[in-house]
């Protein structure tokens, strides 16, 4: 019989604010590559968990990066 084996896995938890806002721990923000101004992308399917994930760009095709209120952000995102 074959074993299999699992990787391990952490499990954290946040408080979301009376604005429905959620701080994400620094150790998810830098595993994902999340800085202030990134966008995040949520996968919803009609069951089973949610999964996050940071929006990628090219920055060859979006043209630059444009500054709104000293964040600087990629003109247009990548699409899947």
């Amino acid at each position: 019989m074959a074993s299999t084996s699992q990787s391990p896995s952490t499990t954290v938890e946040a408080t979301v604010t009376s604005k429905g806002q959620v701080t994400l721990l620094k150790e998810l923000r830098n595993r994902l590559g999340i800085q202030n101004g990134s966008r995040i992308r949520f996968n919803i399917p009609s069951s089973g968990p949610v999964q996050l994930e940071p929006v990628l760009y090219d920055l060859k095709i979006c043209g630059g990066w444009q500054t709104k209120a000293g964040n600087r952000a990629p003109l247009c995102p990548l699409r899947k």
